[in-house]
């Protein structure tokens, strides 16, 4: 099985890799932030605006954070 990513850690990495920084993601998502800021550190999770605020913004596809969540078993 895989394992677990955290998305916190697939945003900072791209945030790296664009050389974006915080202040911007917050300026136009309209996160504070302080609230960001305990996102990318794992103190706190994303809300679902918040998360689907950041990957609109940065033009993400959800298929990013795949390994993010557990895959739940469907029957039927």
């Amino acid at each position: 099985m895989a394992e677990i990513e955290r998305p916190e850690n697939i945003v900072k990495a791209i945030l790296k890799e664009r050389g974006i920084q915080q202040k911007f993601i917050c300026d136009k998502t309209g996160i504070p932030p302080q609230i960001f800021s305990y996102c990318m550190r794992g103190k706190r999770k994303f809300q679902v605006w918040e998360f689907i605020a950041i990957c609109d913004l940065l033009k993400l596809d959800f298929a990013l954070f795949k390994n993010c969540f557990k895959k739940v078993e469907q029957n039927g």
